[in-house]
């Protein structure tokens, strides 16, 4: 999208301690690469800002880095490990913790240090509680069966997957060889979840947000050439799981991609289309108060192209618009001409995905409510957003 955001994004390495799996993190967390003195840590590293407390097993994602060119050869040990920025960590030493941030000082050539101390609470992971789904196979226990792709090229039929899941559902990986092709038309069958085995009719617990991938694979004969059909699926993570908040606007750090999100509960985000948009919401702080992200954690929120103006009243308010994203830094609102219930039967996630906008927002997009682009009466009309 716009490469017009501020190229500072760019140039400022950025440090942050994302955390993962714990519910409730502190505020100061947002302060992701910001220029701030922190006791004992010296001015030429940007170094995390890290809870004083987490829990065994909780994930780290350390991001650590020079502040601008003031320093060089910046590294980091965790406990006497060497740890690189951006590397996630899983916390399974209990009690004291320490991670010790290194670099040599531009100026004069000196070594520089700091250092970090955290305590690790508990000596075993918790026992994972499922979350439920309706519809489709998450949570479900009576699944359909049905073929993903066509039969006579792979001889599977496997358990249908819906495009996203919540963190914590289970999914049913069921498969056998379609009759097709014969009584033994497949043979030596496996699926594999994110390259990890899966028996026949499992039932996984999903643990990994964002992108999953399931793959059945066969062999068309005996020693043949394995085959594969693929599925690809989203798992959605509350942004508590990354150490963020609901109404954080977030970017990448170290990314060719300068565009700015704001994410919600649900682990989905939505794009500001260009810097004026944006600048319609001095209520979130402007380029101040966006949290610099890994690519990775910018990716595990789906990004939702659906609106509603919530400045308006009455049955204005209740009107669902989708965005195309027609150009740089331009787009087209369209009105989703759908029932709530219906929208929700074509995607048990829909309300989940509106975000609201604002009347100056609603009106740059429609010239004053007067220019809107054709109805669509279905979501299967509507194109996902994918950044280019």
């Amino acid at each position: 999208m716009s490469h017009k955001y501020f190229f500072v994004f760019l140039t400022v390495v950025v440090i942050s301690a994302v955390v993962f799996i714990k519910p409730t993190r502190e505020a100061v967390l947002r302060l992701y690469g910001s220029f701030v003195t922190v006791a004992g840590i010296p001015d030429e590293l940007i170094v995390p800002i890290l809870l004083n407390e987490y829990s065994y097993g909780d994930q780290v994602t350390i991001n650590y880095g020079p502040r601008g060119i003031l320093a060089t050869n910046v590294r980091a040990t965790l406990n006497g490990i060497s740890v690189a920025s951006g590397e996630r960590v899983t916390l399974t030493k209990s009690g004291q913790n320490e991670i010790i941030f290194f670099g040599i000082r531009v100026s004069d050539g000196q070594t520089i240090n700091a250092t970090q101390t955290f305590q690790v609470i508990g000596d075993s992971l918790p026992t994972p509680t499922p979350a439920t789904s309706s519809g489709g196979i998450g949570g479900s226990t009576d699944n359909k069966e049905e073929p993903l792709d066509d039969e006579s090229k792979f001889g599977i039929i496997a358990s249908v997957t819906e495009d996203e899941y919540n963190l914590g559902d289970r999914i049913t990986v069921g498969y056998k060889p379609s009759r097709r092709l014969g009584f033994f038309s497949t043979f030596d069958l496996e699926a594999r979840l994110n390259n990890n085995l899966m028996s026949n009719n499992g039932r996984p617990i999903l643990t990994k947000p964002g992108r999953n991938i399931l793959v059945y694979s066969g062999r068309k004969t005996l020693g043949g050439e394995r085959v594969n059909l693929e599925h690809v699926f989203h798992v959605l993570a509350s942004p508590s799981y990354f150490g963020l908040r609901e109404g954080d606007t977030v970017a990448a750090f170290g990314s060719t991609d300068p565009d700015i999100y704001i994410v919600n509960d649900h682990g989905y985000k939505r794009l500001f289309l260009n810097p004026v948009i944006f600048g319609f919401y001095g209520h979130l702080g402007g380029f101040k108060q966006v949290v610099r992200v890994a690519d990775q954690t910018r990716d595990d929120f789906v990004t939702s192209v659906f609106f509603r103006n919530c400045e308006v009243e009455g049955e204005e308010n209740k009107r669902m618009y989708a965005l195309e994203v027609t150009g740089e830094d331009l787009g087209t609102l369209h009105l989703i001409k759908l029932e709530e219930t219906k929208a929700i039967q074509e995607d048990r996630h829909f309300l989940k995905k509106i975000f609201c906008i604002n009347n100056n927002e609603f009106n740059w997009y429609t010239n004053g409510g007067k220019q809107f682009g054709e109805e669509y009466t279905s979501l299967e009309q509507i194109s996902k957003y994918e950044r280019r």
